[in-house]
């Protein structure tokens, strides 16, 4: 079996399985990377003591770096189950993943069992209410999967109740296979 530097990083002795996620917490990750980037615009929109909500995020005000690797998902609550449609996809993102998948409910891109944790991941950034991380995979049109970070930062119109969430995806850049540039 292959090591790769992602896998040596992690401590990990072999190759993960397709659709892999682990959480990890902001301090894991690299103050230049875009996931903390992102989360420290979300930190700065927050109102004290709410959510913010998709009225304070600015387009103009966020980091041209994070701006590229957004998306924004709609929160759609069924009576019991929660699933997300992307409202937008940044160009990055779309690059990365080969393919836009704006208007998609995650229900319908994620049909594999491989892919199953992306969505999951989604719902409990929705249950815990506050900005959840992420080392993983992502499909790709072109090859299996991509290691990402990712970010998923809650977003409540009122301040209370979550109907969007605020996301950031960017490739680990020792094994991305695509230029980023």
């Amino acid at each position: 079996m292959s090591r790769n530097k992602f896998d040596e990083r992690l401590g990990h002795d072999q190759f993960r399985p397709l659709g892999w996620i682990k959480r990890v917490e902001i301090g894991d990750l690299p103050a230049e990377s875009v996931v903390f980037q992102a989360y420290e615009y979300w930190q700065k929109i927050s109102p004290n003591g709410k959510l913010p909500g998709r009225q304070h995020v600015n387009p103009s005000e966020i980091p041209t770096l994070v701006l590229k690797w957004v998306f924004l998902l709609d929160v759609v609550k069924h009576s019991d189950s929660l699933d997300f449609v992307y409202r937008l996809v940044g160009s990055r993102h779309r690059s990365l993943v080969g393919v836009d998948i704006t208007g998609c409910a995650a229900s319908d891109v994620f049909t594999s069992s491989d892919h199953s944790h992306i969505p999951a991941s989604f719902r409990e950034t929705v249950v815990s209410r506050k900005p959840t991380f992420w080392i993983g995979s992502v499909p790709n049109s072109e090859r299996q999967e991509i290691s990402v970070n990712r970010g998923l930062f809650p977003l409540a119109a009122d301040g209370e109740n979550i109907d969007m969430l605020f996301g950031v995806v960017a490739p680990l850049q020792d094994v991305c296979p695509i230029s980023i540039g």
